[in-house]
């Protein structure tokens, strides 16, 4: 590690948020935060993340709409920092944004390269363990608590993102938001957003495995929502009018796999 990266190691703190303690005077942070926030001195940057941790752990009625508007940006610009360090740091941060589940990231969220959703799959999909799995913890927060609507809708506009492991991340996303929907909910949705069969059963049968699993995911969840209420005719139904000749053909070859398998290991479950 190189003594640039041990210097910024020393001053950003990686406390979990029970270990986050109050403030002795929030007002004034808040007047200073975002100064710190916009620093290019590695010091005032990371004392600046663990304030804004600080004011939305212990002081959320510092924390309004117009401050998370002043803020946000500036804390995505530190989730894009070259610094490892300075980006646990901001998703430490995010995440205790989410937990507080009193603040909304509604706004920040879209298929923009200036969005939380985007920065958050970006970091979830990159082999740096140093900040990884705090992205993906953040971005499993994020998609868990906003609407479905908007995490699908933004999803959509990057299910062929050119990278596998990104689009992995979108997938899981998409799974995720299509779990905690209601078959009700899931049917506005599917009407809304048209391309959403689609894009689930691209995912399925994509070349990258991850995204394979989490789109089948994803395709199976929304199958046995939509039998809730529906006949297994009216599904087909619906694949042919919104899938193409290759993914119908695809699917059709998948389905038979796990046919197989389920008779197989069936089988193997007879034996003494």
């Amino acid at each position: 590690m190189s003594s640039g990266s041990l210097a910024v190691h020393s001053v950003c703190e990686f406390h979990e948020q029970t270990n986050v303690e109050p403030l002795a005077e929030p007002h004034v942070v808040t007047e200073s935060l975002e100064r710190k926030l916009s620093s290019n001195k590695w010091s005032d940057l990371c004392e600046g993340l663990l304030q804004f941790r600080a004011l939305v752990v212990h002081h959320t009625d510092e924390v309004g709409e117009r401050e998370l508007t002043k803020w946000m940006p500036l804390l995505l610009v530190s989730l894009a920092n070259l610094r490892s360090a300075v980006v646990k740091a901001a998703l430490l941060c995010v995440i205790d944004i989410l937990n507080t589940r009193q603040l909304s990231v509604a706004p920040f969220i879209s298929a923009e390269k200036s969005s939380l959703f985007h920065a958050l799959l970006e970091k979830s999909s990159f082999e740096k363990k140093f900040v990884m799995s705090d992205a993906r913890r953040a971005l499993y927060l994020l998609v868990d608590t906003a609407p479905s609507e908007i995490i699908i809708t933004s999803a959509l506009l990057l299910v062929k993102h050119s990278r596998p492991q990104f689009r992995a991340q979108v997938a899981f996303s998409i799974a995720i938001a299509v779990e905690k929907s209601g078959a009700h909910g899931l049917q506005d949705i599917v009407t809304t957003n048209k391309g959403l069969i689609e894009a689930i059963f691209t995912l399925a049968n994509d070349a990258h495995q991850s995204t394979r699993q989490e789109g089948r995911r994803a395709a199976n969840t929304v199958r046995e929502k939509f039998l809730e209420s529906h006949t297994h005719a009216q599904w087909q139904q619906l694949l042919r009018e919104h899938l193409n000749v290759t993914l119908l053909v695809l699917t059709a070859k998948w389905h038979e796999n796990v046919s197989i398998q389920e008779r197989t290991q069936r089988k193997r479950s007879d034996f003494p």
